[in-house]
């Protein structure tokens, strides 16, 4: 046991040092700061609308000058119109900037975390084509061979890119059927695209502690396997090609909404507790989170430092698996209630306190305020959020075969995302409704999760 804890400490320290951004490499990056420099590169994620700009990001660089090496990616910040999309090939003229840290946020390293090294402001931009239409075809002796080549990298971009091209698609469904206010929260709690929720509505969700809610989770990715299993066998599959349907289906889910933190941990855990049912053996919750998080660290350590959302959702995850059971124990001893909507109320708040009791720290730390309402807030509109997330998808599956029917049955969805919205805007508007904490020094943060530790540790002896 001592000699596998050493092999993967040393394992993860070499992983984490391949990826960090050594100092020769910085001095290099730095050659490109302020200079005016034409590139070509590719827009490798999904672009995203915000606040009338656009925000892109280039990789596989060709540049015309020489002494100034473009490394990793570039962000770029450009108008609304005319619209880009993922595999664009862009011909690019600008200024390039090194990103730099502000407010207390380490800017920077946030974005090296993501192989992001430059910015750029409204440059000047010609399109030239998609990446998958300019690759050449492969030559029939590296067919045969079996050599991966340029045209499978094309495929599969073309393939994503029409991923991407069918959630756009459903977003602006969306907004065909709803009201402006509510497609946003809609298009974020079930597509992942939170780009058009505004920064007051925002700003609400932070004060109340009821972020999470727009944020594709663990809560997200069980209605949608209930949702899934339970259409497959009813349309008569057999449980086992069911299981194989569902993967797939959450497989295509997580990719098309971008691969963000939680979803990924959640499809992670999912897809264990899933196996374990197919294979006959009993799930563990600590194994499959551990399980994720490895998984996810060994394609990118930097996550563990620098990714709040990552952060955020294993502690969250750990207080519920943790916590949850020990708060659940008292209340019974408090409170001698079994009915059945006492009992949903109680798992809903210790639930949602477990999970802020684990998070505490981050959440200070990352976003310098604390809500004191989040437990009550939630008890409100978190009861609502299985039903909003299961109507929203049938809505879209009925409004795209007829948008008028779609805007008959998005009425109880209409309605419950509006009063979900109501009370968080009520809510938030108290002047109580959180405390700013400035300057939360790092030692009280390993002190909080020593002493936490060793409180769940005593209670479970």
């Amino acid at each position: 046991m001592i000699f596998f804890c050493l092999f993967f400490i040393l394992g993860g320290l070499f992983r984490a040092q391949g990826v960090a951004v050594s100092e020769d490499k910085l001095t290099e990056i730095m050659k490109c700061a302020d200079q005016k420099i034409t590139f070509q590169g590719t827009i490798d994620k999904e672009p995203q609308i915000k606040n009338g700009k656009q925000k892109l990001v280039l990789n596989n660089f060709e540049s015309d000058i020489y002494g100034c090496r473009l490394q990793g990616k570039i962000l770029i910040y450009t108008d609304k119109y005319p619209e880009y999309h993922y595999g664009d090939v862009l011909k690019v003229s600008t200024k390039i900037k090194i990103p730099e840290s502000f407010d207390g946020f380490d800017y920077r390293s946030y974005l090296f975390s993501q192989g992001i090294y430059y910015l750029a402001y409204y440059p000047e931009i010609n399109f030239l084509g998609n990446d998958y239409n300019l690759k050449p075809p492969p030559t029939p002796s590296l067919l045969r061979r079996g050599v991966r080549t340029n045209r499978d990298s094309s495929l599969s971009k073309k393939y994503y890119a029409q991923i991407l091209s069918f959630k756009k698609n459903l977003t602006d469904l969306n907004k065909s059927i709803y009201p402006q206010r509510q497609a946003s929260v809609i298009n974020a709690m079930v597509l992942g695209n939170k780009t058009e929720v505004s920064q007051e509505v925002l700003e609400s969700f932070n004060l109340t502690g009821t972020r999470h809610i727009i944020a594709i989770s663990g809560l997200h990715i069980t209605i949608i396997t209930i949702m899934l299993m339970y259409f497959l066998l009813a349309a008569g599959i057999n449980r086992n090609q069911a299981f194989y349907f569902a993967a797939l289906l959450i497989a295509f889910f997580i990719i098309m909404i971008g691969l963000p933190s939680s979803a990924v941990r959640a499809a992670v855990m999912g897809g264990m507790v899933l196996l374990a049912i197919r294979v006959g053996r009993l799930n563990s919750s600590l194994n499959a989170i551990v399980f994720a998080a490895a998984g996810m660290l060994l394609i990118n350590p930097n996550l563990l430092r620098h990714d709040v959302g990552f952060q955020l959702s294993f502690a969250a995850v750990l207080g519920i698996i943790y916590l949850f059971p020990i708060l659940e124990e008292y209340s019974k001893k408090i409170i001698k209630n079994d009915t059945a909507a006492y009992r949903f109320l109680r798992s809903i708040i210790l639930i949602t306190l477990s999970a802020q009791i684990a998070a505490l720290p981050i959440l200070v730390g990352s976003f310098e305020n604390l809500s004191l309402i989040s437990v009550l807030a939630n008890a409100l509109i978190l009861p609502l959020a299985p039903a909003v997330i299961l109507g929203s998808f049938l809505v879209m599956a009925v409004g795209a075969a007829s948008l008028f029917l779609g805007q008959i049955l998005s009425w109880p969805i209409w309605l419950m995302v509006t009063y979900q919205m109501e009370v968080i805007d009520y809510l938030s508007d108290f002047s109580w409704s959180a405390v700013e904490i400035k300057n939360f020094p790092a030692w009280t943060v390993a002190i909080y999760y020593f002493l936490l530790v060793g409180f769940v540790w005593k209670i479970n002896r």
